[in-house]
């Protein structure tokens, strides 16, 4: 197990230089960056590798620039929450701008991935910017609480803010059964309008629900086919993207990168 190290700083840190850095550093495509900068601090070879998964270094990275002298620099989500819980800043209600996000699709209890919250909603949902994201950027992304674990408590760390907790049961997503159709916007839906253009030579299976076990349409998407679609989902170890068919005047459905290495099976625009 690699161990993580504290870096010292004479900057002064704040929640709105987090959220500067992290707006900074928006549409940054090379993931790599971010390995070389993880590898720097923590004289870690090889997590600057194409194909490293490099959400948690995005986080760190960002984190650093704003001046942290407390947090150590990670690579891996569970690492980052064992540490956070062990040193009670571990909240899970009360977002705030600045804090992480961490983040379970499986809902197996392991963490997938973590973000910087933005902003929160009026109707609870959250605005994020995070790294390695669906579309292999830095970008901003909204989501539901349901697929949310919990966050760091920035507040109590660094100002010795009180945070109230409000504990909510979290709703599962619906998950379809065996050869079920999903016509609807499931719970678990994140919403992201794009262009994807399959790479895959043998082409994508298109499904009537986010699952391998979803009924078959019998239809495909080949190579150098697109389709413009609303939003995702993740199930199953894939990312699921959705949209309605113009003939059919359905909901459809296919998998389009394998978590949690973020193989991608085309493009994102």
């Amino acid at each position: 197990m690699h161990q993580q190290v504290r870096r010292e700083t004479n900057m002064s840190f704040t929640k709105e230089k987090v959220l500067h850095y992290a707006q900074v550093e928006l549409n940054e495509t090379d993931g790599t960056k971010y390995g070389r900068w993880y590898k720097g601090v923590n004289n870690a070879p090889g997590f600057d590798a194409p194909g490293t998964p490099w959400c948690a270094m995005f986080a760190s990275y960002v984190y650093s620039m704003a001046g942290d002298d407390r947090y150590p620099a990670f690579a891996y989500c569970p690492y980052w929450i064992n540490w956070l819980k062990e040193n009670g800043y571990w909240k899970t209600s009360n977002p705030e701008p600045g804090d992480l996000v961490f983040f379970d699709w499986e809902k197996d209890a392991e963490c997938d991935h973590v973000a910087i919250v933005e902003s929160i909603n009026s109707n609870g949902t959250i605005n994020t910017i995070e790294g390695n994201s669906v579309q292999g950027n830095v970008k901003r992304t909204t989501y539901n609480l349901n697929v949310i674990i919990g966050y760091s408590n920035t507040a109590a760390m660094y100002f010795g803010e009180p945070v109230q907790e409000t504990p909510a049961p979290i709703p599962q997503p619906e998950q379809p059964q065996n050869g079920q159709v999903e016509p609807n916007i499931p719970s678990d839906f994140i919403s992201e309008y794009g262009k994807f253009t399959c790479t895959e030579a043998e082409g994508i299976h298109i499904l009537k629900a986010p699952s391998l076990n979803g009924e078959k349409t019998g239809l495909f998407y080949n190579y150098g086919e697109y389709v413009f679609y609303e939003g995702y989902v993740k199930r199953e170890g894939y990312v699921w993207i959705t949209w309605i068919s113009e003939k059919a005047g359905e909901r459809r459905w296919m998998a389009v990168r394998e978590l949690p290495s973020m193989y991608a099976y085309g493009t994102f625009e």
